[in-house]
C-alpha cells in the first residue's frame, strides 16, 4: 500500500505505525512458525490475536466521520471497511499473517445490537458512539406466546437491513478503492449469528428479567425458548435467500449467564440450548465460546456437559485464570486477556506490566493458551496501546 493512498487522517493518525515490506515478510514468516508450533503442541510463545485497525478507530479519528453514517450510508461502509482492512493488512498489532487483499469483502455489521433490533427495539443511531436501544419488555411483561417472530427481512429495523443490503451490493459492484474492486457479494454472516438467546431477552427485558428468575422462572425459561425460535428462523432465511454458508450456529454462547447462580443456568436455560441445537440440525455445540465477565462454575459445565475445548477472551480481572487453567485440564484451549481500563487507559509501561503479571508458568502450562484482545472494543484507545500489549506477550509469553 502506497501511503498516498489514504485520506489525510489515516495517514495522520496510522502512518507511524506502518510497516515496511521486509517487516511484513518477517512477521508473516515468524507467525506461521509460531500457530504451527500451537497447533502441535509445540509451543515456542504465546500467540495473540487482536484485530487489527477497527473502523471504529477510523471513526474516532476523524471528527467528521460518525457511527450514524457507517450504519446508514453504504458508501461510507465500505470506504470505512476497506480502509480497516488496507491498514491491518500493513500495520503488526498481533500475530495475524499481514495479508493485502486483493479484492475488498464487503458486510453487513450491526454488532452489537442485531438480535435485539430484529425483534423490534427501537434503535438510536448517535454520532460519536454505537446506537442505543429502547429496551422492549421493560416496562411491559408481555407473554412469550403473544409475541410474534418478525419477517427477517421487512419487519422494522431489518427493512433498514435490507435496503442496506441493496444499496451496499449496488456500490460494492461499481466502486475501486486502493486500486481494488469489492466482491460484488456481500457477506451476510452478521444476519445469521446471535450473541446469545438469553443475552437477547436480557436486552429486551432489561434488569427485570434477573428479577424473573426468582419471582417468575418459566417466564426466563419462555422468553429465551422465543429468542431461539425466532434466531433460528432469521438464520435460515437469510442463508437460504443470499446462498450464505454461515458458520457453524451459536448455541450455548451466551452474555450474561455469569450473573446466574449454576442451579438455574442449568435448570432455565440448558433445556433451550438442547431444543436450540436441535431446531438448527447441529450435530455438536459450539466448537468456541467467548464469555465476558465472571461466573467460572459456568465455563466449567460447558467444558463437561457441552463439550466445550475452546474459551475465548476470559479476562484475568474477573476470573482465577490458573485455577480454570487447572480444572478444565490442558487439552482444552484458552484465550485469556487484562483488565479493559488497562488496555483502554496505559501507559504502555502499565500494559506491560499487567501482561507480565498474566502469563505465569502455572497459565502457560505446556501450551493451548493464546492471548486475545478485541481492538474494535477500543476505539478511544490509543493505538500505541493495543501494539504495545501485543510486543508485551511477545516478550513474556516465551515457553
Amino acid at each position: 500500500m502506497k501511503i498516498d493512498d489514504l485520506d489525510a487522517i489515516s495517514r495522520a493518525s496510522f502512518e507511524r505505525f506502518l510497516a515496511d515490506a521486509g517487516e511484513i515478510e518477517r512477521h508473516n514468516r515468524e507467525v506461521a512458525e509460531v500457530w504451527d508450533a500451537f497447533r502441535n503442541d509445540r509451543p515456542t510463545r504465546v500467540p495473540v490475536q487482536a484485530g487489527g485497525v477497527s473502523w471504529k478507530h477510523l471513526v474516532m479519528a476523524d471528527p467528521a466521520a460518525s457511527f450514524r453514517s457507517y450504519y446508514t450510508e453504504p458508501e461510507v461502509t465500505a470506504r470505512l471497511q476497506a480502509t480497516s482492512a488496507m491498514l491491518t493488512a500493513n500495520i503488526i498489532s498481533d500475530d495475524m499473517p499481514r495479508i493485502e487483499p486483493e479484492r475488498f469483502a464487503a458486510f453487513l455489521d450491526y454488532w452489537p445490537f442485531s438480535d435485539e433490533a430484529y425483534w423490534g427495539a427501537e434503535v438510536v443511531f448517535l454520532d460519536r458512539q454505537q446506537p442505543k436501544l429502547r429496551r422492549l419488555f421493560e416496562t411491559e411483561k408481555i407473554p412469550p406466546e403473544e409475541i410474534e417472530i418478525p419477517d427477517p427481512f421487512e419487519s422494522g429495523f431489518m427493512a433498514l437491513v435490507s435496503k442496506q443490503h441493496e444499496s451496499l451490493s449496488r456500490v460494492a459492484r461499481e466502486m475501486v478503492l486502493f486500486g481494488r474492486p469489492f466482491d460484488p457479494k456481500i457477506n451476510v454472516g452478521c444476519m445469521c449469528t446471535t450473541y446469545g438467546v438469553f443475552n437477547t431477552a436480557v436486552q429486551l427485558r432489561g434488569v427485570g428479567l434477573f428479577m424473573d428468575v426468582m419471582d417468575d422462572p418459566a417466564y426466563v425459561t419462555a422468553l429465551t425458548r422465543k429468542m431461539a425460535h425466532g434466531y433460528a428462523h432469521r438464520r435460515r432465511a437469510w442463508a437460504e435467500r443470499y446462498r450464505y454458508a454461515p458458520p457453524p450456529p451459536s448455541i450455548v454462547y451466551d452474555h450474561g449467564v455469569d450473573m446466574l447462580s449454576l442451579e438455574h443456568y442449568e435448570r432455565l436455560l440448558v433445556p433451550v440450548y438442547r431444543e436450540l441445537k436441535e431446531m438448527l440440525g447441529a450435530e455438536k455445540y459450539d466448537a468456541c465460546i467467548e464469555h465476558c465477565g465472571r461466573g467460572e462454575d459456568v465455563i466449567r459445565y460447558k467444558h463437561k456437559h457441552f463439550g466445550i475445548n475452546d474459551f475465548h477472551n476470559l479476562n484475568a480481572a474477573f476470573l482465577d485464570l490458573e485455577r480454570l487453567r487447572c480444572d478444565l485440564g490442558p487439552e482444552v484451549q484458552m484465550g485469556v486477556t487484562i483488565c479493559p481500563e488497562i488496555v483502554h487507559s496505559g501507559p504502555p509501561e502499565r500494559i506491560r506490566a499487567a501482561v507480565k503479571e498474566l502469563l505465569t508458568p502455572d497459565l502457560k502450562g505446556t501450551g493451548r493458551l493464546y492471548v486475545t484482545i478485541c481492538s474494535h472494543d477500543y476505539p478511544e484507545a490509543p493505538f500505541e496501546h493495543i501494539i504495545a500489549f501485543h510486543e508485551a506477550v511477545k516478550e513474556y509469553g516465551q515457553y
